[in-house]
């Protein structure tokens, strides 16, 4: 009766575990016309989430990039994201790049990772929206790419 207890506490535990393991998300990338941002989803155990990327150019190993940055926190949109609003990539450049999510105290890495730049994303500005007594303006600030 001890030993079918033991399996059985065996087999829960390592049910709770596949249950609760972090499965290593493929990241969302937008690129715009200046900058690029990347993201994972959230989940309750995740600690930090690190980034590192190059253009053009591959990683021989686990080495800082062009790009990097650790992440401790999710954004509001629910997101643990990394944003390089400077960067100016180009169509047909290849972004090479690799990440670290750190979940429950255990680092997991995807490597050899790239992400070829066909299009970019726009930005939608935040519109500043007036309102008089007899009706009401709309407008948004100047960005580029936006007539």
């Amino acid at each position: 009766m001890i030993q079918l207890l033991n399996c059985s506490s065996i087999l829960l535990l390592c049910l709770m575990q596949s249950l609760c393991a972090y499965g290593m998300p493929d990241p969302i990338i937008k690129v715009f016309k200046k900058g690029f941002r990347v993201s994972i989803p959230h989940a309750w155990n995740i600690q930090r989430f690190t980034f590192n990327a190059k253009i053009n150019s591959q990683f021989e190993q686990l080495e800082n990039g062009t790009f990097s940055g650790d992440i401790y926190g999710p954004d509001g949109n629910n997101q643990w994201t990394y944003e390089n609003p400077n960067a100016e990539l180009q169509l047909g450049d290849i972004l090479y790049y690799w990440f670290t999510v750190r979940e429950s105290n255990k680092d997991s890495v995807k490597r050899n990772l790239f992400y070829s730049i066909t299009t970019y994303e726009y930005k939608i500005p935040t519109p500043t929206i007036t309102i008089y007594s007899k009706g009401f303006e709309v407008s948004i600030p100047h960005e580029e790419g936006i007539e």
